[in-house]
């Protein structure tokens, strides 16, 4: 995606702000409020799945990210190393504020702490735990928290890989149960990721081993 956020604000336009004049700060505002709008709203979408939560996320993520940036303008650890630096700075920080909003919305909903803990128990080999029961909406706050985790496990790609895949079932079966209860059973759901991820059972093993300690410890579960 192409920003918009240079053509929002130019050097002139940064040192004023910088040095706190208050027209230049709401010049300021609005630029990037109008720039960085859709892709607040865009983001949160993706990570969420609803509309409506996610404009509401996207309002706190981008309220958060400028007064953020005005304060770190004010007190001289941003300067100004050009626009597409500044675009990039911004637009990351972004990114992490309307992970933030996202989890906060997904902890309103009340089960997911709930949902994490049972997830864990069906990732634990060790664990007697055979199926997780949840309904359409328990589960959508669910896979939504596993892609929000899966964002920060850029680095751990096996791992970011497993979360993603154990995503993508809990979505297929929420699909195929739109309305009332249904469960995630173990074995079909560890049948699955073996043939998703092209894996055999030892290596899966060592995997959900990592993945329901992730899952235990999980920020998105928590707030």
């Amino acid at each position: 995606m192409r920003s918009s956020t240079p053509s929002a604000i130019d050097q002139s336009l940064f040192l004023a702000w910088q040095s706190r004049d208050t027209r230049s700060r709401q010049q300021a505002w609005e630029g990037l409020w109008r720039a960085l709008h859709a892709t607040a709203v865009g983001f949160c979408r993706q990570l969420l799945g609803l509309a409506g939560d996610a404009e509401d996320c996207a309002l706190d993520a981008l309220q958060e990210t400028i007064e953020e940036t005005q304060r770190e303008l004010s007190d001289g650890r941003v300067q100004w190393r050009g626009q597409p630096a500044f675009a990039a700075y911004v637009e990351g920080k972004l990114r992490w504020r309307c992970r933030d909003a996202v989890r906060r919305r997904l902890a309103e909903r009340g089960r997911v702490q709930e949902l994490f803990e049972e997830a864990a128990d069906i990732a634990d080999p060790h664990s007697n735990a055979e199926t997780l029961v949840t309904d359409a909406l328990g589960a959508q706050a669910l896979v939504t928290s596993l892609l929000v985790m899966a964002n920060d496990l850029n680095e751990q790609p096996t791992l970011r890989a497993t979360l993603m895949a154990l995503a993508t079932y809990v979505d297929e079966q929420m699909q195929q149960h739109p309305a009332g209860d249904f469960e995630v059973d173990r074995h079909d759901l560890y049948a699955y990721l073996r043939r998703e991820l092209g894996i055999d059972a030892n290596t899966l093993y060592v995997r959900m081993n990592r993945l329901r300690k992730v899952l235990e410890t999980a920020p998105s579960a928590s707030g």
